[in-house]
């Protein structure tokens, strides 16, 4: 791709290669260091953003510096989600099965680089090479999931369908809440962590058939 839309030699092909290494290992800290100053939802709404933008700009990067540049931004993007997600998924399914949890949400990035190149091939092969609308498709999938991420209803701290109202009062408590999967149905497990208090755990069976909150 860098060949045909920016000219470049295959010494500065290989030079690419070590920027895009370095720029990912550089996003994975500062998306780490982002998150826990602005907030993993902000974080990663930017970085789709900025890959969108990127991308929708790929055709405009003729030479090695202006190519190289973008594969930096992109590069650094991604390993800022990286450095972003484990954040998002302990907001939402907290710490019990954390690196279950962690690993679902993470199997999305295997499945894109899947399913991505098969797509990639085949619109570069319906467009006869030409990469630009791969590149509006790719924008296209970072606008999407800035949109999904705004859209998405952040966790609460404290709301849980486990305990009862009176329970939920409680400020001083942070309520995490994990879902495990049983032979009979899923197994809601509400977990109540006080600083005041020893932890303490309610557990509610939850049919198949009849999904019913407890």
């Amino acid at each position: 791709m860098g060949q045909q839309l920016a000219h470049i030699t295959t010494a500065q092909a290989s030079a690419v290669v070590s920027i895009l290494a370095i720029s990912n290992t550089l996003g994975r800290f500062l998306g780490g260091a982002m998150s826990d100053r602005f907030g993993p939802f902000r974080v990663v709404i930017f970085l789709y953003l900025v890959n969108a933008a990127t991308m929708f700009s790929m055709k405009l990067m003729t030479n090695f510096v202006l190519y190289a540049l973008a594969v930096a931004i992109l590069a650094c993007s991604f390993g800022g989600m990286v450095g972003a997600y484990p954040s998002i998924v302990l907001d939402y399914f907290g710490k019990t099965y954390y690196s279950v949890n962690y690993g679902l949400v993470f199997l999305a990035f295997g499945i894109g680089g899947l399913l991505g190149p098969q797509i990639v091939s085949q619109v570069l092969r319906l467009q006869n090479g030409d990469y630009t609308l791969a590149f509006w498709i790719a924008g296209g999938a970072g606008i999407a999931g800035a949109l999904l991420a705004l859209l998405c209803r952040k966790p609460v701290p404290g709301k849980t369908p486990c305990f009862p109202k009176a329970a939920r009062r409680k400020s001083s408590d942070f309520r995490l809440a994990a879902f495990v999967r049983g032979a009979a149905g899923y197994q809601v497990k509400c977990i109540t962590e006080s600083p005041d208090g020893p932890t303490r755990e309610r557990s509610a069976l939850l049919s198949r058939e009849s999904p019913r909150r407890p």
